[in-house]
């Protein structure tokens, strides 16, 4: 738990190119998620994909915490790919006008 209460999130490496994503994203867990994340994906093939089934919560930082990932990836000629996407990140993507670049399955 964070200092002022709120669960965390995290990442853990499933197989060599998929990821799942746990818990809370926040503003006070993406930073260091993001920073986690890209680290991870350093290693990873062309393809990585992201399981978010394991996400309790979101709030707008949790949208941009995928964008950043994505921004993070196209430098290293990766594409990422995100499933299980929670309901919370695609209404925000959608009033964003950015739902459409999230690489999502069963948006």
């Amino acid at each position: 738990m964070s200092a002022n209460g709120n669960a965390t999130g995290s990442i853990t490496r499933q197989t060599d190119d998929t990821y799942l994503l746990q818990g809370v994203l926040s503003f006070d867990s993406a930073a260091a998620l993001a920073r986690q994340g890209n680290e991870l994906f350093k290693s990873a093939g062309a393809t990585v994909s992201v399981d978010l089934s394991g996400v309790d919560r979101s709030d707008s930082a949790g949208l941009a915490l995928l964008l950043e990932w994505m921004r993070a990836a196209r430098k290293r000629n990766q594409t990422l790919v995100f499933s299980h996407v929670p309901r919370q990140i695609q209404d925000i993507a959608a009033v964003s006008g950015v739902k459409s670049l999230l690489n999502a399955e069963s948006i």
